[in-house]
Formats: C-alpha cells, structure tokens, sequence
C-alpha cells in the first residue's frame, strides 16, 4: 500500500514536470517507465526517479538485488545510449539489449527475435518426448480430456 502511494507521488512529480513516469507493479516485480521527446530530459528523468527510488527503498528499510536490476532505452535511434550510465546507490545499473517481462522477451528494438528463440528451446525439450509417445496415447481421447478438464474449470 505504501509503494502505490510512493508510485501516486511519483506520477504526480512527473505530471508537474512535463514528462512521464509509469510505475508497472507485478507481485513483486517493478518497472518504471520513462517517456520523453528529448534524449537529454530523459536522462534526468531517469536520475532524478533513480535517487528518489533509492531514498524510499532506504527509507522504508527494503533491499534492490542490483544483479536483478537492468534497464533498457526503447525508442529512435538518434539516442546516444553509448554515453547513457544509470547509477543506483553508488552502482552502475546494467543496460541490456532484451528482459524478460512478464514472461515475454522485450527487444530494444522491439523486435520479436529473442522471445521466439526462447519458445523454439522451450518447446524442443518436449518434441523427441511426444514423439515417443505418439504410438502409445491415443490422441483424440487425451484432446477430449483435456477440453473436458479445461471446460469444466472454467465453468465451475
């Protein structure tokens, strides 16, 4: 409850300022996102939301797993990224390419690449194993349990 208030605070120091600041909350998860026209007010956006972030974490006595915590700049490509540096508590922040969120893999570029190259391994692991069981199950009554299982549940 308290972290919404902080995110209501922050929100209402971005609107004052002419930029925008969207906090994501997601069990235990947050994101920030930043949205400016200018490269240069981005940067101070994103300090500024970064020291205001690190006074409440200290305040309310929380800990940030810094090797959990990266950020990404989306957008045109006239952003000077290579000069960009995010510090959190005297530490530089790592920039990364693509993360992961909620479950899907989210390019700078937002491109789709990394997120199928995922699914493909994911799903690889499972092929040699239906294959193996193909001439064992018979699929159509396991396809009729399944959307038994699954209609049931929904209704119930």
């Amino acid at each position: 409850m308290i972290f919404s208030l902080q995110c209501q605070v922050l929100k209402l120091v971005s609107s004052a300022n002419n930029f925008t600041v969207t906090v994501k909350l997601f069990a235990d998860d947050t994101n920030l996102f930043f949205h400016c026209k200018h490269p240069e007010e981005l940067y101070t956006i994103a300090d500024t939301s970064m020291v205001q972030l690190s006074e409440w974490i200290t305040v309310n006595k929380l800990h940030l797993n810094l090797d959990k915590t990266c950020y990404s700049i989306f957008g045109s490509s006239q952003l000077s990224i290579s000069d960009f540096k995010q510090y959190l508590n005297g530490r530089e922040v790592k920039m990364v390419e693509h993360c992961k969120y909620l479950g899907i893999i989210i390019n700078c570029h937002l491109k789709w690449q990394h997120h199928i190259d995922y699914l493909y391994n994911k799903v690889l692991k499972f092929v040699s194993i239906f294959y193996q069981i193909r001439t064992k199950v018979n699929a159509r009554r396991l396809c009729l349990q399944l959307l038994t299982v699954t209609v049931v549940n929904v209704v119930v």
